[in-house]
């Protein structure tokens, strides 16, 4: 019975999940068919606000999605609950720093409000401030609205930079050393991170649900087949009868 209540669950978060995307799916649908004077009203409205923030960023609909099934190191559940993750974090130099990404006090886009130990977190990914006169150690707290990206030619290729703002100067930050020899824009960085991420937890949760489920399989049919076997036994008896008198 339980396990019948435990697959009735799954179902309906499954189905839930499949709900919330789909109203808002039909949110942005509805957003989109517009009348172009509340498209121009919008637009006008988009503008002063990042002309506040310094600004101006289009919706990016590829961007969006692989904003939720990129990497991380925190755990978002329909942009409603968040799930801190362990960090581990080697940089050369300095060593090793381990601690938990609730450090980053992480918000809306699994942007970090806070720093911890020269670190910051930015669309779930952690990433370390290069340029000098930031807080090295403990947490500093950011303002709203503190990263941004912007094009810087290097080795004559355009390539993306990001910058957070603290108590307003702009700081370098560095991105984690990954193994792709800069293939896909990676390299070898100023610190490592070493950190089980979101995809590695997911990996790990589904293996061992997987195993559960296997294991109870197995059980529920050997005890299935070993009912059936014993229904018959009234007719088998007989015959192994006959083969012991002959």
């Amino acid at each position: 019975m339980s396990r019948r209540i435990f697959y009735t669950l799954i179902v309906c978060l499954t189905t839930a999940y499949y709900t919330f995307g789909q109203a808002h799916h039909d949110t942005h649908t509805q957003d989109t068919s517009a009348t172009p004077t509340q498209h121009m009203a919008t637009a006008h409205d988009d503008h002063a606000h990042d002309a506040h923030h310094g600004t101006h960023q289009a919706y990016d609909p590829g961007a969006t999605a692989i904003h939720h099934i990129s990497d991380g190191n925190v755990y978002t559940i329909l942009d409603k609950l968040t799930i801190p993750l362990p960090v581990i974090l080697y940089t050369k130099g300095k060593g090793w720093d381990i601690f938990s990404s609730a450090k980053f006090h992480p918000g809306h886009h699994e942007d970090g409000h806070h720093a911890y130990s020269g670190f910051v977190l930015h669309h779930g990914s952690v990433y370390r401030v290069v340029d000098a006169g930031f807080p090295a150690e403990g947490s500093a707290e950011l303002e709203d609205h503190a990263f941004k990206m912007v094009m810087e030619e290097e080795n004559g290729k355009k390539k993306e930079a990001y910058y957070v703002t603290y108590q307003g100067k702009d700081y370098r930050l560095d991105a984690r050393s990954t193994l792709d020899g800069g293939i896909l824009g990676g390299g070898i960085t100023s610190f490592f991170d070493f950190s089980p991420t979101k995809n590695v937890v997911s990996m790990i949760l589904v293996s061992l649900f997987l195993f559960w489920m296997f294991l109870s399989a197995a059980k529920d049919t050997r005890r299935v087949l070993i009912k059936l076997l014993q229904g018959y036994k009234p007719y088998w008896s007989p015959c192994f009868c006959l083969s012991e008198m002959r």
